[in-house]
């Protein structure tokens, strides 16, 4: 024992040392052995191989990314990764320039700042989501990789010619037909009160139709035409000396009205003309004395330069004071606005409070909140929904601004300190986004009571088109005097095409033969059974002159079609398997918080 203390303390520091050391290493080693040793977690399957957990989180991510911090859903995350899957497959390459030029309008769309300033709201994205340059490029690539692939996707779209046939008897059929109509609301009491399993069920199965729209609450600050005299006043002395400092390059009169003959430029004609006159007038008999003023006012010179005639005319002639005074006025007070519009802007960037209301009191101008409102809502903008909004060169409504990405998922307030400039038929406007809810899926509570309305109305519906069918299967054994129940339905011949009629009973009479039957067809809450009484269709040679230009309409409203289509079949053959499904599912890890 003894001999151990002796050792340790005669050794003493070479063995902190070698602690130390081993300690370093086992510090910088060993969680990467252990990394090595210890089986990686797995999220899934996809395309036969495994997901591990880093690959699903790091996808989610960089879609969060580009969603500015909005979680994705699972099945966009395994979309993402099938779509970048398929796009390394088919070598899809992104180029730097490309990155740079996406984040450009990434950032010019989600933050609205304008070109000048994207350098600036880059700095300002980037360090709100906290995130670092490489990240977002690392996103951008991603994301373009996957646009290309869909370019690819939809280019190899093309209808065959039974489609474009099909298209085109749907545009130009015409069908007269003897049709009897079922309201559904005869049938609106026989359907029972429905309970909140019902509710839910119905709701569940239709909850698309009732996604709330987005909605933004907005500010603005109004110059309004009824207001410019008000906040800018324009004097005489001010009209006067833009007239004359810019009268040589805005109001020069026209070549054709500048008296260019009275220049010394006369013709053969004028001059015979004067000959004449100077033959047939006397001299005028000298003055005998003439004073030494008479003299001195006599003599050419600068004194009497504006009385000689050629001197007048040889200076070039512009349009008189009086007629543009109101075009420079104009001009001097859209000047003035931009001015004033300018100097507000510039407040407002300097202000840490960002108060729009103050600066608006401040010059003299009105203020406005609005909101919250929907893109189908504009008139609750008030003076500013006529108003554009200056994006790269042009002038985009103000309405299509405000909702650039109507329908996304989740909440932005990244980009509301943004004031822009807008200008309308009311005025000149300073605006921002204060908060813009997107489109979302509300709890059935607060669409409670018109899912009851909607299901008792799809209920009445049922039960009227089974009246009809019921009906229709006694006109087709008894003829149309069968249809005789009791109840008064109308019946009557109608027309219908591709120009006229309803478009439901068009659809449904295309592939139907002349003094064929049909239906029922529910034409808004109408159930209606049919009989084709004529039937005329386009003939094959106007059908070959269309072709050209059918096929390129139908290939641009079928794309999105085909694509959707193509993801949905992306994802069969991908054949994901998550952890849960195919038991390899490790420890739960808890739902990230940031990026």
């Amino acid at each position: 024992m003894a001999f151990g203390m002796h050792f340790f303390r005669k050794h003493q520091g070479k063995l902190i040392l070698i602690l130390g050391v081993a300690l370093m290493i086992t510090w910088f080693v060993g969680g990467a052995i252990m990394s090595l040793l210890s089986p990686e977690q797995v999220e899934g399957k996809m395309f036969g191989r495994k997901v591990t957990r880093r690959e699903y989180t790091l996808a989610s991510d960089l879609v969060r990314i580009m969603r500015l911090g909005e979680q994705p859903s699972k099945n966009d995350v395994w979309l993402f990764l099938a779509m970048q899957h398929e796009a390394d497959r088919l070598g899809v390459k992104v180029t730097r320039e490309e990155v740079t030029e996406g984040l450009r309008q990434w950032v010019g769309l989600h933050t609205k700042a304008r070109q000048e300033n994207l350098d600036a709201a880059y700095t300002m994205l980037l360090e709100r989501l906290r995130l670092g340059d490489e990240a977002v490029r690392l996103a951008m690539r991603k994301q373009l990789g996957a646009m290309k692939l869909l370019e690819i996707v939809a280019g190899v779209y093309q209808p065959s010619d039974a489609e474009l046939w099909q298209k085109f008897v749907e545009m130009r059929l015409e069908v007269k037909l003897k049709t009897l109509a079922v309201p559904a609301g005869d049938f609106v009491k026989e359907v029972p009160a429905p309970g909140d399993d019902d509710l839910a069920a119905y709701y569940q199965d239709n909850s698309s139709a009732y996604t709330i729209p987005p909605h933004a609450t907005v500010e603005y600050a109004a110059l309004l035409k009824d207001d410019v005299a008000d906040v800018i006043t324009i004097s005489d002395d001010q009209i006067l000396q833009y007239y004359e400092e810019n009268k040589v390059e805005e109001f020069l009169l026209p070549l054709e009205e500048q008296d260019l003959g009275e220049a010394g430029q006369n013709t053969d004609t004028e001059a015979a003309e004067e000959t004449d006159e100077s033959a047939e007038t006397p001299p005028k008999p000298e003055a005998e004395e003439t004073s030494g003023d008479t003299a001195a006012a006599t003599e050419p010179g600068p004194a009497n330069a504006e009385a000689s005639p050629v001197a007048d005319s040889s200076e070039p002639r512009y349009k008189a004071l009086s007629d543009v005074t109101d075009q420079i006025k104009g001009k001097l007070v859209e000047s003035r606005i931009n001015a004033l519009l300018s100097d507000i802007y510039a407040d407002y960037l300097q202000q840490e409070n960002k108060n729009l209301e103050e600066l608006a009191k401040r010059y003299g101008l009105k203020y406005f909140k609005v909101g919250p409102f929907s893109k189908n809502d504009p008139k609750k903008l008030g003076k500013i929904a006529d108003a554009t909004v200056k994006m790269d060169r042009a002038r985009v409504p103000i309405m299509q601004d405000i909702f650039p990405e109507e329908g996304s998922p989740g909440r932005r307030e990244d980009s509301f300190d943004s004031l822009k400039d807008a200008k309308g038929p009311e005025g000149h406007f300073l605006y921002r986004v204060m908060s813009l809810d997107l489109a979302r899926e509300p709890a059935l509570e607060e669409v409670k009571s018109q899912v009851k309305a909607d299901y008792i109305t799809g209920k009445a519906d049922e039960l009227a088109q089974a009246e009809a069918r019921t009906i229709l299967d006694r006109i087709k054994t008894g003829g149309w005097q069968a249809a005789e129940t009791g109840a008064e339905y109308d019946i009557e011949e109608t027309e219908v095409s591709g120009e006229a009629g309803s478009p439901a009973l068009l659809e449904a009479a295309v592939d139907v033969e002349k003094s064929a039957f049909g239906g029922p067809v529910l034409d808004g809450n109408i159930a209606i059974v049919f009989q084709v009484i004529e039937r005329r269709e386009p003939g094959v040679e106007e059908f070959d002159r269309s072709k050209r230009y059918l096929r390129l309409w139908t290939s641009y409203a079928g794309r999105q079609a085909f694509v959707d289509r193509w993801k949905e079949d992306l994802l069969k053959r991908a054949d994901i398997q998550t952890a849960k499904d195919s038991g390899e599912e490790g420890e739960e890890e808890p739902e990230p918080q940031g990026l």
